[in-house]
């Protein structure tokens, strides 16, 4: 079933060391990996001795992990020898060990974030974006009232203009 599958049609997002995509991505390719009934190859240690069938396996899932990551990300993790729970743990640890370090980079895009030529779905997709980053770091900003309100209402903002397109486009295709 995971011969032939192209993952990059399925992930459209390629995680950077920048971006704060890593929670989104984290949930694609569990998505993508569980779909494919191979969860156990990022929550556990391979087995001791493992059959060519778990081996064909791990290579698919680690050339899907490569495939959709940096070119810079893969410099970091790639090794022949790891498992693919190894690289994905090798991921992990770059996104969330660091959190104070990593929170600070987070808020200085969030702050340095200016609309400019983006749409607005987009703007609000990227402080959404930061604001997911933000919380897998567990960084208080989002505990505040003043922040939750704001990521809320411009997602509810999102929502509307989301909405006013699609009643345009349905009024002026009749």
């Amino acid at each position: 079933m995971m011969k032939g599958v192209q993952i990059t049609n399925i992930i459209k997002c390629t995680l950077e060391l920048s971006s704060g995509s890593y929670t989104q991505w984290r949930n694609l390719m569990e998505l993508a990996i569980e779909e494919s009934g191979a969860l156990d190859h990022i929550n556990w240690d391979a087995p001791a001795d493992p059959d060519p069938d778990w081996r064909t396996v791990d290579l698919i899932l680690k050339r899907w992990i490569y495939a959709t990551i940096s070119p810079e990300l893969t410099g970091m993790i790639m090794d022949s020898s790891r498992t693919t729970q190894r690289l994905y743990s090798a991921l992990a640890a770059i996104f969330l060990n660091n959190k104070q370090q990593r929170a600070i980079h987070l808020i200085s895009d969030l702050h340095d974030l200016r609309q400019n030529c983006l749409t607005i779905a987009q703007y609000c997709a990227r402080v959404k974006t930061v604001a997911d980053a933000l919380r897998a770091v567990d960084h208080p900003w989002l505990t505040s009232r003043r922040a939750s309100a704001t990521v809320l209402i411009l997602a509810q903002y999102c929502a509307m203009v989301r909405e006013f397109w699609h009643m345009s486009w349905r009024l002026l295709m009749r």
